[in-house]
């Protein structure tokens, strides 16, 4: 196994039984803290496959004193990690047998698990436990440490580590007289990949999806990984009344088009996926492109869009919450090098480069002017929604054409309901725009004017700097705007 360090076996029953629970969102950095004290990183390498700890399902003795992480394969599962602090209570045993209960329930046939050679503690703790040896993979640990050279080269009693050991326990007893074989020595269809490939085809029709870059993106992005562990809190887009609980923490549950709480508190969600499906389709990326994407969260849609721009294009995604910027820079980081995060105000943020697109992930009242500078001389693509008080309201494409920096064209693509923009509200410009869709419906939006051309009788609201306007954007019109007017600095 591709740990840095031997787990430390409990051999005793605990006096009482301990308190223990499935790990939930709260625990994620406590579970990444804490696979790295013992483990060195929160990935070990097992059976030639890299996997993530701090991304599985886990079971968390209180307070905090003990951890099992593991995964269903197929009609089996693997017990990844076991720890106990401090080792000797019985916490690790309490753990074994929660997690055997609890598989046992789901209908698991058998709980697989895989260790070196060099861990002899640790064989004795499972042997005597009832699991049994299903098998050796010589070699098996020397060819790991290509993937991670912190693996140790002796393990107790100076034995050399150079070999993995399979061990399986028995959870359903029909199983007891089956052949015992490894469920990743076996060809198998990943559940998750299954369940992500349908989600992404279910968006192609409801959204609907007509660019195949944006498709391929919806079916290769782990949505999970973004989430924290589950079960997640599920808030159904026909009803936005109350969120629920999935039954486990199996990552299929997260393939539908529901939105899953980031901070049910804060009403900060992941999005629903058909509507962001449908808004990035509108927008026409292309490979090479350059998006900034404004409110990122935890990074999903920024890695949607980071799939879609590839390798040569690049994404730019800024959140001005702390907390929630550090995760998206370590989900990100993970397998998309095209996409940075910034920690910032996204209202007032201003990119290195032009940007082919901003996309905006919260609603406003009014428009920043430095989103509207920062867009691409040729087709710059502006995706904001304008909100009421309530937090409903539509988005907006705004183009920019020509190089132009005074008139763009300008049209409603979708109704929204969203969180507020920090920075783009303004208790003033909610009364305009209040009044603005009472006279008529965002879908009246033809262009977008700015100073020094005055409002006119096409006006459909109007801001510091800038006024939507009924009447859209002739030709004319659009070449005027650059050579009528100094043009704004590029950036």
């Amino acid at each position: 196994m591709g740990q840095t360090k031997e787990m430390s076996p409990v051999d005793q029953p605990a006096p009482s039984a301990p308190s223990i629970r499935p790990a939930g969102p709260a625990d994620v950095a406590w579970i990444a803290d804490f696979l790295r004290e013992r483990w060195g990183a929160t990935t070990v390498v097992v059976h030639g496959e890299v996997v993530d700890a701090a991304q599985l399902p886990a079971l968390i003795v209180e307070p905090r004193r003990g951890l099992a992480t593991y995964r269903r394969l197929g009609g089996d599962a693997e017990l990844v990690t076991l720890d106990a602090v401090p080792p000797g209570g019985g916490t690790g045993t309490a753990l074994l047998e929660a997690l055997t209960r609890k598989l046992g329930a789901e209908g698991c046939a058998r709980l697989w698990l895989t260790m070196t050679n060099g861990n002899l503690s640790a064989l004795r703790f499972y042997l005597r436990r009832g699991f049994r040896l299903g098998g050796v993979r010589a070699g098996a640990v020397d060819r790991a440490r290509k993937l991670k050279p912190s693996i140790p080269l002796v393990g107790e009693h100076g034995v050399p580590i150079h070999d993995e050991l399979d061990l399986f326990g028995v959870v359903d007893p029909a199983a007891q007289d089956g052949p015992a074989v490894p469920p990743w020595s076996e060809p198998r269809i990943d559940p998750v990949v299954v369940a992500r490939q349908g989600y992404a085809e279910e968006l192609r029709f409801t959204a609907p999806i007509r660019n195949p870059a944006i498709l391929q993106a919806f079916a290769t992005v782990p949505r999970e990984h973004f989430l924290g562990p589950g079960p997640w809190r599920l808030l159904s887009p026909m009803s936005l009344v109350s969120y629920w609980t999935t039954e486990n923490a199996d990552p299929c549950h997260v393939y539908h088009d529901v939105l899953v709480a980031i901070d049910e508190g804060r009403q900060l969600n992941n999005g629903q996926p058909s509507l962001w499906a449908c808004l990035y389709d509108r927008l026409g990326l292309t490979a090479g492109a350059h998006v900034v994407h404004i409110g990122a969260g935890t990074g999903y849609y920024s890695a949607i869009l980071a799939e879609v721009v590839g390798p040569v294009g690049r994404v730019t995604a800024v959140e001005i919450d702390p907390v929630l910027a550090v995760r998206a820079t370590e989900n990100l980081g993970r397998a998309w090098p095209q996409a940075s995060v910034v920690a910032a105000d996204g209202f007032s943020f201003r990119p290195e480069q032009p940007a082919d697109a901003i996309v905006v992930n919260a609603g406003v009242t009014h428009f920043s002017l430095a989103w509207l500078d920062s867009l691409a001389p040729e087709n710059g693509r502006l995706l904001v929604p304008l909100t009421n008080a309530e937090n409903w309201g539509g988005f907006l494409l705004v183009t920019r054409q020509n190089g132009g920096v005074r008139n763009y064209p300008a049209r409603f693509v979708h109704h929204v309901g969203i969180i507020p923009c920090i920075g783009g509200r303004d208790p003033e410009a909610e009364t305009r725009l209040k009044e603005a869709l009472v006279k008529a419906p965002l879908t009246a939006v033809r262009s977008l004017r700015r100073a020094p051309e005055e409002p006119d009788a096409s006006c459909w609201l109007a801001g510091d700097g800038w006024w939507l306007s009924n009447a859209p954007v002739s030709e004319s019109s659009l070449a005027g705007s650059r050579d009528g007017q100094r043009p704004l600095k590029e950036i």
